[in-house]
């Protein structure tokens, strides 16, 4: 659960915005980390119920709300299964019950885009004109399979991604580690339930060490027998390469910024090393480059054998490389 980055974020501000004047009957929270949607709306449920401040995260109501036990306060399909017309029916039932405790009834229903048809179609009255109380919350990462008549009667609030330093901070307070905080940031493209599970994987230090060590060190075709039956490349092989990819992507984007503005970086920790690619890897090189390894992810999908993918990205590495010199 990390909940300070929410807490700042514009989305959560605005929600603090609609407790104070009046909360909207329905609301379709979205963003691209969708793991991190149960969190978000628990903050807004704190927000709603808190008995001293906008979601104190320790008076007693909150802590109901974080252990998921505030009867007026239900979450449906966190197990993000396809939500059948059954399960709304049964929401609907329920929505005309009276609160419990105070006045409000809030329902939050995860990955909502897995909703059938005929379950939005069920929802729509309820979204329309819900029970006095009630206000109904849908989490996506996917706002496209959601139906026009749905979102008509919703208001859509984003979550947008977060910067390197807010997503580092969270992640230092989560391990302690300002390398290991560092990478996760790095790698975590500002998704915090993403960075989060970087930052309590140290393969995640092996991988960006080895991408490092292939970038600076890998310099001809005669080196790259020697560089996959190292044991690091094993080790990402075994893994599945998808990690190795990732850091190798991030360090590239990385080398093409150094071009034009080292703040914009995302590898600040790890500047020195990579400083020396500047001069190696140009701009249109690293392009290309991450071009390529989305060509390679792309391979993995089709069961080519990994170290097979490894070695062609490679070669075909050192060949943009030089051509684009």
């Amino acid at each position: 659960m990390i909940y300070n980055a929410l807490k700042n974020s514009r989305a959560f501000k605005l929600f603090l915005n609609d407790v104070k004047k009046g909360l909207t009957h329905a609301y379709i929270i979205s963003t691209t980390d969708e793991d991190i949607l149960p969190d978000f709306f628990r903050l807004v449920a704190c927000a709603i119920f808190c008995e001293k401040s906008d979601a104190c995260l320790e008076c007693s109501e909150c802590k109901k709300i974080i252990d998921m036990v505030n009867p007026d306060v239900i979450e449906i399909n966190l197990e993000k299964a396809k939500i059948k017309v059954d399960a709304i029916k049964d929401l609907v039932s329920s929505a005309v019950i009276k609160p419990v405790n105070g006045v409000h009834k809030l329902y939050y229903i995860n990955c909502a885009d897995l909703m059938t048809r005929e379950a939005q179609n069920k929802l729509l009255k309820t979204l329309e004109e819900p029970p006095e109380g009630v206000t109904i919350f849908l989490g996506t990462a996917n706002t496209s399979a959601i139906l026009d008549t749905v979102k008509s009667r919703c208001r859509t609030v984003p979550i947008d991604r977060f910067d390197f330093e807010t997503v580092y901070r969270e992640m230092l307070e989560l391990t302690g580690d300002e390398n290991l905080s560092a990478i996760a940031a790095s790698c975590s493209e500002g998704k915090l339930s993403q960075a989060a599970k970087i930052a309590i994987n140290p393969d995640y230090i092996e991988s960006f060490n080895l991408a490092i060590d292939m970038l600076l060190k890998v310099k001809r075709s005669s080196d790259i027998l020697g560089f996959i039956s190292s044991e690091g490349a094993k080790k990402e092989i075994e893994r599945g390469l998808e990690q190795f990819l990732t850091v190798l992507s991030v360090l590239l984007r990385d080398v093409l910024i150094l071009n034009f503005d080292d703040e914009l970086i995302l590898s600040k920790h790890v500047l020195s090393k990579i400083a020396p690619l500047k001069s190696d890897i140009s701009v249109v090189a690293a392009g290309k480059c991450i071009f390529e390894i989305n060509r390679a992810r792309a391979k993995l999908k089709q069961n080519i054998p990994k170290e097979v993918v490894l070695e062609r990205l490679l070669f075909t590495i050192l060949e943009v490389k030089y051509r684009c010199r």
